[in-house]
């Protein structure tokens, strides 16, 4: 599993991706950092690798 987070500048807000595939969007990166983390936790994943892109 793979969850992602992506800063959009056009939309001022964190995305967040499960697989590539949309899941959510936070104007704050802690809530999308939890959400991403609960995500794989309900998925049952031991490790989780998280990633975030802030480049403007």
């Amino acid at each position: 599993m793979n969850v992602s987070i992506e800063w959009i500048e056009e939309e001022s807000a964190y995305t967040v991706r499960q697989n590539g595939e949309f899941i959510g969007d936070y104007e704050n990166l802690q809530p999308a950092a939890e959400f991403a983390l609960a995500v794989a936790a309900n998925a049952g994943v031991d490790v989780v690798l998280i990633s975030v892109n802030q480049n403007a």
